[in-house]
């Protein structure tokens, strides 16, 4: 099975911005699951060192040629820039509010 840290992270953050739509029973769910991914992330793939890498999050992949898609296996299992970038912002969104620049 491949796995991809980025994608999770962008769950993740994606949860939150729908937990934050929504009320109750709902809105719990997504904060919750978002957590759990979030957790999953530091404990199964964040850097601990700078040794390690020079990101944050590594497992992350660019571009997997797979049936559907016939690119080249570029950026596979490797720190990239939306990956770092919505795990922080995950991390951000659950301990304060989170407030886009968008």
């Amino acid at each position: 099975m491949r796995r991809d840290s980025s994608s999770a992270a962008i769950a993740a953050c994606g949860m939150l911005e729908m937990a934050r739509h929504m009320t109750g029973e709902k809105a719990q769910y997504y904060e919750d699951m978002a957590k759990r991914l979030l957790l999953a992330l530091r404990k199964n793939c964040a850097v601990t060192s700078k040794e390690q890498s020079k990101g944050l999050l590594p497992h992350g992949t660019y571009a997997r040629k797979s049936d559907e898609n016939p690119c080249a296996d570029r950026g596979v299992d490797e720190c990239n820039t939306w990956g770092d970038y919505y795990y922080l912002e995950g991390l951000v969104r659950i301990h304060r509010d989170w407030r886009s620049y968008w």
